[in-house]
């Protein structure tokens, strides 16, 4: 995502300007609001993949043509308005994403291929990338549309005030019964990590993980979106399933962004309040140890990780709808890295990231709390 600023002339104009570029066939643009500004979401949907621009970096996209140069487009939208239109810098950067992103086309040289990077081998970059961060690895097996569109009763079922009164009722009669039991619960949590345990705790993980998955994707399908592949995880040498729910970004109510965030982590309190009840009023060694294991996993965890905006999961998807802040956490460092060039080096020609001063607050508030937070991990 990239919200562009005003820049001065390019030494680089002269490669590009004779130019011809335009969006490639079949790319999608959806309108979105953010804290009352517009952006446009450029979704590629033969590759899932989706890019989001300021309403100012659209003013040059949507006017690229395949019979008008890169110069010529560029001085239209100067001339339509001086002031918002971007730069020849501010341009040459927009476009070199989107070659990056191989959303658009164009008849590059191969000097200005270099600079506009649009054919840039991605396949390659991504395999490096895997390699270099070998403990976090997806690998898709297969499109589980269809097994999802076969699961959607469930979703109607459960956004009907019944479905949303079974939850409140299980997770509720779960949450009292744990603060009525909390001696027993806390006395058996003391071998939680033991080795005999361990297997227990893991084979819930996977478990929960694919219930957490499976709700984003069913979700994400309730509202029109699509999941087109789904795989497994290597996360510290640890299998678990996944499924690409990215589709729900492009949805333009921020309702069903939210829910499809969420969605996982209600599905997990939902079995964490059906495992309470089963622990309390269930016998069996084997069944206590999977509900209990059930328990912290799915109410614990959950909420101490999944939930937390700090870390990049779901939280964090949910804080940044809710801000309206999109690209929250890049956007934070760059409010961070903008506050410190600006006051501390005096670099009058520092770029704010911030589209106003009460997302300003936000954004360093956000970017203070998450450096934090890091640290505290670290250690």
């Amino acid at each position: 995502m990239i919200q562009l600023r005003k820049a001065t002339f390019s030494d680089s104009w002269h490669l590009v300007r004779e130019l011809k570029a335009s969006l490639r066939a079949g790319v999608q643009v959806e309108r979105q609001r953010f804290r009352g500004r517009v952006w446009y979401l450029l979704t590629d949907p033969f590759r899932n993949e989706f890019f989001r621009i300021s309403e100012e970096a659209y003013s040059l996209v949507g006017r690229l043509r395949k019979d008008k140069t890169i110069d010529e487009v560029w001085k239209a939208c100067m001339e339509a308005d001086a002031d918002s239109a971007p730069g020849q810098e501010e341009t040459i950067d927009l476009l070199s994403r989107l070659g990056q992103a191989n959303l658009l086309q164009s008849n590059l040289p191969g000097n200005a291929e270099k600079i506009l990077g649009a054919r840039l081998r991605k396949k390659e970059r991504m395999w490096k990338a895997q390699f270099a961060n070998f403990l976090f690895v997806k690998i898709p097996l297969f499109n589980p549309d269809s097994l999802l569109s076969g699961c959607l009763p469930i979703a109607r079922i459960v956004f009907r005030p019944v479905g949303v009164l079974l939850w409140c009722l299980v997770v509720l009669f779960g949450v009292g019964i744990a603060i009525q039991d909390w001696e027993r619960l806390s006395d058996q949590g003391q071998g939680i990590l033991s080795p005999g345990n361990l297997p227990w705790l893991y084979a819930v993980s996977v478990g929960l993980k694919l219930i957490h998955e499976l709700a984003h994707g069913i979700v994400t399908r309730y509202f029109g979106g699509t999941v087109p592949k789904c795989g497994v995880l290597w996360m510290v040498l640890a299998p678990l399933p996944f499924v690409d729910a990215s589709s729900s970004w492009a949805f333009r109510r921020r309702r069903e962004r939210m829910l499809v965030a969420a969605s996982g982590m209600l599905a997990e309190l939902f079995v964490a309040g059906v495992a309470t009840i089963l622990w309390r009023y269930l016998d069996g060694q084997v069944l206590d140890a999977v509900c209990y294991n059930t328990m912290i996993m799915a109410s614990v965890v959950t909420l101490f990780f999944n939930a937390n905006p700090l870390l990049k999961f779901d939280g964090y998807y949910l804080i940044s709808d809710w801000l309206q802040i999109p690209n929250l956490q890049e956007r934070s460092k760059r409010r961070i890295r903008y506050l410190v060039e600006r006051y501390a080096f005096r670099r009058e020609e520092a770029l704010d990231s911030a589209g106003d001063a009460i997302e300003g607050r936000w954004l360093c508030v956000y970017g203070m709390a998450a450096s934090t937070y890091r640290v505290f991990l670290l250690f």
